[in-house]
């Protein structure tokens, strides 16, 4: 199987490791989060809208639509948005992942971050102390990623 390794379990991590395994029923995700499992107190100050484009990407994962409008509240006047609670959102994307998917194919590890990442070996060790190989790494770490910045210093990626 492939081997998928996602850093970051926001938004943006949950929805690809989704879309990734109902796409591949060959991939092997493991998905690393600095933050507890129940989120960080931050977490919960913030929330998010969901405009139409973003409602045509939730309904490709069946259910999960469904899932966040009940979770979130529509705005008045304007664009057609509903807005959500970020932890809410991620809460709802991690328990339609375990019933679609379980956690024989997909694994997440809180409460951990990379260490260090070999780029030619594709190799990457946790703070844990755990090394994970990966066919593919993504960074989804937020706007102060730790996998732009180790692709910036030792891949030789140009930031913009």
């Amino acid at each position: 199987p492939q081997q998928v390794c996602i850093v970051g379990a926001g938004p943006a991590g949950l929805y690809l490791a989704h879309l990734l395994l109902q796409q591949n029923d060959q991939v092997q995700i493991n998905i690393l989060d600095k933050a507890p499992e129940n989120g960080t107190p931050d977490a919960t100050a913030f929330g998010f809208g969901v405009g139409p484009r973003h409602q045509r990407c939730l309904e490709q994962i069946p259910g999960l639509w469904q899932r966040i409008e009940q979770q979130s509240a529509p705005t008045t006047g304007g664009p057609k948005v509903r807005i959500i609670n970020r932890n809410v959102f991620c809460q709802e994307l991690l328990t339609s992942l375990q019933e679609r998917h379980g956690s024989e194919r997909c694994t997440i590890t809180y409460e951990t971050t990379c260490q260090s990442v070999d780029l030619r070996g594709q190799r990457v060790r946790t703070s844990q102390g755990q090394e994970i190989q990966y066919d593919l790494l993504v960074g989804c770490d937020g706007v102060n990623s730790q996998i732009r910045k180790i692709l910036v210093e030792q891949g030789g990626i140009q930031e913009e």
